[in-house]
């Protein structure tokens, strides 16, 4: 399977096979999903590639409920040929739908369209009319929405629960996030603990709550463990601040991926900085102990 980031701006070959394309928000992928690929399966021709597209704003890649890893996971079960992402901005606002579905089909090579005829591009509802203008009546394929079935709800409850243990077994991969490091007040360094802090959106779909979590970093294979706190700051920003283990570079502005491995304990107030370094320190020995086996 081919793993695609497409982005209309960047002027290269993207060289797909003829393709038929299932077109969703496969960042709440559920039984809605699932029949758009079964339907797609049901028109694909000989010789003809299948393809999912991704479609989502940066926002609701940012709150997705099934990361990345997963989508790609489930996209292998279902022999996808070509998985790609498109995180959709002002580009598309600007230009409309019509062109936006024009590079689609030109430069991906997509003989037949499949999604939902009430799927939304930021704001706007899909708009048959111009589909079928551009790759033609017969080809285009737009069912209606249905229910999103027990398994991505399970998926959002497990989340919402911060039973990020069950998840991974339903899901079969860690729910993660990708994130831009931003600074903070360096509150954490000072009781030595420094922090990468991420901004995130008030509708995070995870449990507020502090995490065992294996963190990845630029150029970097290897995971770094850690532990993430998922709160609201001073400023009432959601931010998750994630210590790093055997780490002490400055990273303000690097990227970051998180993934979210155990919940350890749900946020507490503290009444002193003593006493939230105490509540640190009890928070690394837990890790240390029942998940690293003695060893950070």
């Amino acid at each position: 399977m081919r793993i695609v980031n497409y982005n209309p701006l960047l002027m290269m070959l993207w060289n797909f096979n003829n393709n038929v394309m299932v077109i969703s928000n496969f960042s709440k992928w559920g039984a809605n999903e699932d029949a758009l690929i079964k339907l797609a399966k049901e028109k694909q021709i000989k010789g003809e590639s299948l393809a999912i597209m991704n479609m989502v704003t940066l926002e609701e890649k940012n709150n997705a409920i099934i990361s990345d890893d997963v989508i790609q996971l489930w996209a292998e079960e279902q022999n996808i040929d070509y998985l790609v992402t498109y995180a959709i901005g002002d580009y598309e606002q600007k230009f409309g739908q019509e062109n936006m579905f024009n590079g689609i089909g030109k430069n991906l090579n997509v003989d037949q369209v499949v999604m939902n005829k009430t799927f939304l591009i930021g704001e706007e509802q899909v708009n048959q009319k111009k589909i079928n203008n551009i790759f033609g009546e017969s080809s285009v394929f737009l069912p209606n929405t249905i229910s999103e079935g027990p398994r991505l709800l399970k998926l959002t409850n497990n989340l919402a629960d911060g039973n990020v243990e069950e998840y991974f077994k339903d899901a079969g991969a860690y729910f993660e996030m990708k994130s831009h490091v931003v600074e903070g007040k360096h509150k954490g360094r000072l009781l030595g603990y420094p922090t990468a802090n991420c901004k995130v959106s008030p509708d995070f779909p995870l449990k507020k709550g502090v995490y065992y979590t294996k963190n990845y970093l630029p150029n970097i294979e290897k995971p770094f463990d850690g532990m993430s706190c998922y709160w609201i700051n001073e400023k009432q920003e959601c931010v998750v601040e994630t210590y790093l283990f055997n780490f002490n570079q400055e990273i303000y502005g690097w990227n970051i991926r998180t993934q979210f491995v155990n919940f350890l304990r749900d946020g507490v107030a503290v009444n002193s900085d003593e006493e939230l370094k105490k509540l640190l320190k009890n928070d690394e020995e837990n890790v240390e102990k029942n998940y690293l086996g003695g060893n950070k």
